[in-house]
């Protein structure tokens, strides 16, 4: 079941939420790898500042809910 983004399952394990996340955080990131090819791409400081501002929140969406601090 998904509610506000988040996807829940019956033992609110959260392990699909985070499966799904992370699924969709590596499709984020092979798509900015095309970006930041070695020979035309982007520096390294802009690929940094890219993955901070767009794999990270994907990654850490809704982390309050599920993580446990374990």
């Amino acid at each position: 079941m998904r509610w506000l983004g988040v996807f829940f399952d019956r033992k609110l394990s959260f392990k699909k939420h985070v499966e799904i996340m992370a699924t969709r955080a590596l499709s984020t990131i092979s798509g900015l790898r095309i970006l930041a090819n070695s020979v035309r791409g982007l520096s390294v400081l802009n690929a940094r500042l890219l993955y901070k501002t767009v794999v990270l929140p994907v990654l850490t969406f809704a982390s309050p809910v599920w993580f446990t601090g374990v």
